[in-house]
Order: C-alpha cells, then structure tokens, then sequence
C-alpha cells in the first residue's frame, strides 16, 4: 500500500469502482486467485478476468496491484434513451431502470448511471456502466426493455478515438 492510500486519499485511477471484470496488461499465472471463474486473452496481449463477486475482484485487484503487475477494472458502457418518458424524477426513473434490469438478470451490477439534463429538465437518455460483457451483450442484443408504459432502447457507447 502507498502512503496515500493508507491515509484514505487515493489518487483519480485508484476510486474508480471495482466490477467482476478485471484487465490484466502483464503476465501471470492465474490459477491462484480466488473466485475467478472465466479467463480470455485478447489479441493484443491483455487478459480479461472474470470473477464470481466484486469482493473477490476487487481482492484480486489489491493482490495483483501489490505484485506490481499492470491491472485495471474493464468497463462495459451503454448508452440509453427513453421513449415517452413521464414526468418522474431523476431516482424514481433511475430506480424503475435499475429494476427492469434486474428483472431481466439480477445478476447485472451497473457500476455507474447518468441521466442527461438541459437545464433541470431531463432529456430522456443517458449512459450506465456495467461491469460484464455478457451482460452487455444481452442487453444489446434485446435492444430496447420496458419500464411500465415506456421503452429503454440501448445502444452500445462509441468513445472517438483521439
């Protein structure tokens, strides 16, 4: 641990949320680490590593980070809109979009959810994070769920290339 971290104050890339999925940028055996259940090389040299509980990643993580090998929590970003939203605040459309997930597989753990603005008003869009590909996947897949009289269509997040 660093000094900083032992003081409670961690650096940007440090509090940024741990999901089941971790990336591996190094080489190692990965035989010894505790609850991972699916492990995928990429072509490009990293490694994919999929744990049954966030504890067990994020364990995984702090071991791997103490080993000094390159780690990082891989993110799967979606990107939603909302057809004939209803005039429901912000937690109350975010709360029936969390449980309509949930209804579809409640094993989805969304890491991060926005919905987008102008003004006070909301725009009926926004972005979540997920921390599997599999359920990134499906959700793609199924392109648009209900949410009561409504419809959530996903889409996957395109980031421009710098």
């Amino acid at each position: 641990m660093t000094s900083n971290e032992d003081n409670g104050v961690m650096d940007k890339k440090r509090r940024r949320k741990i999901g089941r999925t971790l990336v591996l940028k190094s080489e190692m055996n990965d035989n010894n680490l505790v609850g991972l259940i699916n492990s995928i090389n990429s072509p490009t040299g990293s490694k994919f590593m999929v744990f049954d509980t966030v504890d067990n990643a994020k364990n995984a993580f702090r071991k791997l980070i103490q080993e000094k090998h390159l780690v990082k929590p891989s993110y799967y970003k979606l990107f939603f809109k909302i057809s004939d939203m209803k005039n429901l605040s912000y937690d109350e459309l975010k709360d029936k979009i969390k449980n309509a997930m949930n209804a579809i597989d409640n094993t989805m753990n969304v890491l991060y959810f926005k919905l987008y603005r102008k003004g006070d008003i909301l725009t009926g869009s926004g972005d979540l994070v997920l921390d599997r590909k599999d359920h990134m996947d499906r959700l793609i897949d199924m392109r648009s769920f209900p949410i009561g009289d409504s419809v959530v269509n996903v889409y996957r997040y395109i980031v421009a290339r710098r």
